[in-house]
């Protein structure tokens, strides 16, 4: 594929410079100090780029625009698969086999990046509510410490002397924006301390998988737990059972208010002490919930990751709610993302950030090579930067431009009346799109970017009109963030790797839990998403 070439950047390793993008073809060279810590098995010399892999019939245009990590979804519907007890994740081994093989053909180790769902919030509150509860009837509690058992052994299986870090985990998207969002002074939806049996689960799922229940900390086996226990729980059978798998938790943009991301455009346009005010407000209720800022390393993630929303704001899908809703962002309400993203990193002793589901569809333009005429959004366009933008969007395609602003919501706080108009850049900032903002990342301690997701556009497209055609990977190129050059050879697949017997459990105690002990989790599956 002929691309928008330039060089490399060159990057110091020491302190991890990095050339910023082009501008109207011009090279302009800002260099920036990249000194959060690493996660293990990342690249230490950029920001790392990924995409969305779920089913098989993207593997030729992943060969030929190479990435640093794949991601998908664990399990069968990508919710976590309440209620059923899958030991062996066979749509994570096929994945692992697909990667090794394009690995061959390109010369490019890539990390694999699952998401694993122990509360499936993507549903709201009632996906909280029946993800901890464990009735005897469905065991539901119990099935998923089971199933993540099962798959951080799956994980750290993968270790070998080219791969000492096997994979990554992204831990239960959605679950701490909603319970933080649903949680207000006058309606609490589900209260922070809400308590869950962790001690029978636990000691029933070591029991299953014949695990030594002396192993387990004495601070989960006690009568009255809350979920900020089975939070740290979490943390810690991640640190024991993967050892080399980095983890993080994931958290949303849109946290802690019950408008939603609304507090974003508000920051943005009106009160920009509302940024702290929300650094502060979520840094607490990490805390307070256990998943970061613990003493113990062996409670703490390695990285958190943030999340906006993962549909491109023109899907078609969305019949227009994508403007309606909100989710359309300009460079302010983006320069607001940010600067969340960089105040949480730092209240947390700079940990490591992963921007992840981020929409691949950009602000297309006359004789742009995506010609879908749908699936645009902003945030390509804000990170990479898009030369082609015109400051007042004059040659941005008609759909986008012309696209009328919602009038009977005060989300955007705009006068605007078209997208075009919203969008445009502000006189005290001219270039406003065409300059990329990857310093701001490497301020805001970003390690990676993972574009996309089950129903977006990514650096590859999970179907046709979800491709942009290498949009976002030229703009990749552009800044020496992909992964090699690519090629077009067949993939050769390693034979299918034998079941772990050591998963297995017996017959009685299969028949207790009352399903199936081993699953084959189908490709191709997720479920729906915020």
């Amino acid at each position: 594929m002929s691309g928008a070439a330039c060089k490399r950047s060159m990057f110091s390793r020491a302190l991890g410079r990095f050339a910023a993008c082009w501008l109207c073809g011009i090279a302009l060279h800002a260099t920036v100090s990249q000194a959060q810590p690493l996660v293990p098995g990342w690249p230490a010399n950029k920001i790392a780029q990924g995409t969305v892999k779920i089913g098989g019939s993207e593997v030729p245009l992943l060969q030929r625009r190479p990435v640093d990590s794949f991601f998908t979804y664990a399990g069968i519907g990508g919710d976590g698969d309440p209620g059923v007890i899958i030991t062996r994740d066979r749509k994570i081994d096929e994945i692992m086999r697909i990667l090794k093989g394009i690995e061959r053909n390109t010369g490019r180790i890539k990390m694999l990046t699952v998401v694993f769902y122990h509360v499936n919030a993507s549903d709201g509150p009632d996906g909280i509510l029946r993800d901890i509860r464990n009735a005897p009837t469905d065991r539901v509690l119990e099935k998923h410490i089971i199933n993540y058992l099962s798959l951080l052994r799956q994980l750290e299986g993968y270790k070998d002397a080219t791969r000492t870090v096997p994979a990554t985990l992204i831990l239960s998207p959605d679950f701490l924006g909603e319970l933080h969002k649903d949680c207000q002074p006058h309606r609490c939806k589900i209260p922070w301390n809400t308590g869950l049996p962790l001690a029978q689960a636990l000691s029933a799922a070591f029991d299953f998988l014949k695990l030594d229940k002396s192993q387990i900390p004495a601070e989960f086996l006690v009568p009255s737990t809350e979920i900020k226990d089975y939070i740290r729980a979490i943390n810690w059978m991640s640190r024991k059972f993967a050892p080399s798998v980095p983890f993080g938790w994931q958290t949303n943009v849109w946290a802690g208010d019950a408008m939603g991301h609304a507090w974003l455009h508000i920051a943005a346009q009106k009160d920009p002490s509302l940024v702290a005010t929300r650094v502060k407000a979520e840094s607490d209720f990490l805390r307070r919930m256990n998943v970061m800022g613990n003493a113990d390393p062996m409670h703490e993630p390695h990285f958190i990751a943030f999340d906006k929303y993962e549909r491109d704001v023109f899907d078609r899908a969305l019949a227009g709610a994508g403007v309606n809703a909100g989710y359309l962002y300009s460079v302010q309400v983006l320069d607001v993302y940010v600067k969340l993203v960089k105040g949480i990193s730092e209240a947390f002793g700079k940990k490591p950030v992963m921007l992840w589901q981020v929409p691949g569809g950009h602000l297309q333009t006359e004789g742009d090579i995506d010609e879908r005429a749908a699936n645009a959004s902003t945030e390509p366009d804000y990170f990479l930067g898009n030369p082609a933008v015109a400051d007042d969007l004059s040659n941005v395609a008609a759909y986008i431009r012309n696209a009328r602003m919602p009038t009977n919501t005060p989300i955007y706080q705009s006068s605007a009346k078209t997208v075009g108009e919203y969008l445009s850049c502000p006189g005290s900032r001219p270039n406003c799109w065409k300059v990329g903002h990857l310093p701001d990342l490497v301020a805001a301690n970003v390690f990676a970017v993972l574009w996309g997701g089950g129903g977006t556009t990514a650096v590859v497209g999970l179907s046709s009109q979800l491709d942009d055609n290498g949009w976002v990977y030229r703009r990749l190129q552009a800044h020496g963030l992909n992964n090699g050059n690519g090629s077009q050879a067949p993939v050769v697949l390693d034979p299918p790797q034998a079941a772990a017997s050591a998963l297995k459990p017996s017959a009685s105690q299969a028949a207790r839990t009352g399903t199936a002990a081993e699953s084959a989790a189908a490709p191709g599956t997720k479920a729906a998403r915020k």
